[in-house]
């Protein structure tokens, strides 16, 4: 997620170190790219329901660009990031190593698959790690489990396998129609209940 040379810049600190780095663009966002700078057919925007603004950030196919200009029906876009050509200043202090298998598991976790007030449960077991993941997620994290797999059995000594397990929930409505029912059964119970009412 990070520069290379910003990467290589942690590597050689030390816990609560801080530091201030400078890149230049070679080793930071790159010199700006006259072919990354394109025009597109006003038409392909219209397609997809876009209706361009200059200033405005789109993704075409994967790739952010932003649009500068449009005009005679076609829309200038520059596909170079916002930095390039431009040396970038960085404040970075490390907070805290992580060392042990648990502590890089549990931050990759909470990464990877972060929910409102809900953490995911990790054990490892060996050479084997399983991951409970709580109810909530969002529906297709197939992709995310694979990109998790990846990194953790790269990054993470010793682990060579990982299960996930997913819980699920009943959807709030019928807990709440259950509720109302209980109660509703409660109350007729304790109606029959009541001496000299008629029943």
């Amino acid at each position: 997620d990070l520069l290379k040379a910003l990467e290589e810049e942690l590597l050689g600190m030390k816990e609560g170190e801080q530091r201030t780095v400078k890149l230049t663009p070679d080793k930071a966002f790159g010199m700006r790219r006259k072919e990354l700078s394109g025009v597109m057919p006003l038409q392909e925007f219209r397609k997809r329901q876009i209706n361009p603004a200059r200033g405005m950030v789109i993704d075409v196919n994967g790739r952010y660009g932003r649009v500068l200009s449009i005009s005679g029906g076609r829309v200038r876009v520059d596909f170079n990031s916002d930095l390039a050509g431009k040396e970038v200043e960085y404040k970075i202090k490390v907070e805290k190593m992580l060392k042990t298998n648990s502590e890089k598991v549990e931050a990759l976790v909470n990464k990877f698959f972060p929910i409102k007030n809900k953490k995911a449960k990790t054990k490892i077991t060996g050479n084997e790690l399983e991951v409970t993941l709580p109810a909530g997620l969002p529906g297709e994290i197939q992709p995310i489990k694979q990109m998790f797999i990846a990194i953790v059995t790269k990054n993470v000594k010793g682990i060579e396998k990982v299960k996930f397990v997913e819980e699920f929930e009943k959807p709030k409505e019928e807990k709440a129609a259950k509720a109302d029912a209980d109660s509703e059964g409660t109350a007729k119970e304790k109606a029959k209940k009541v001496p000299g009412k008629k029943q």
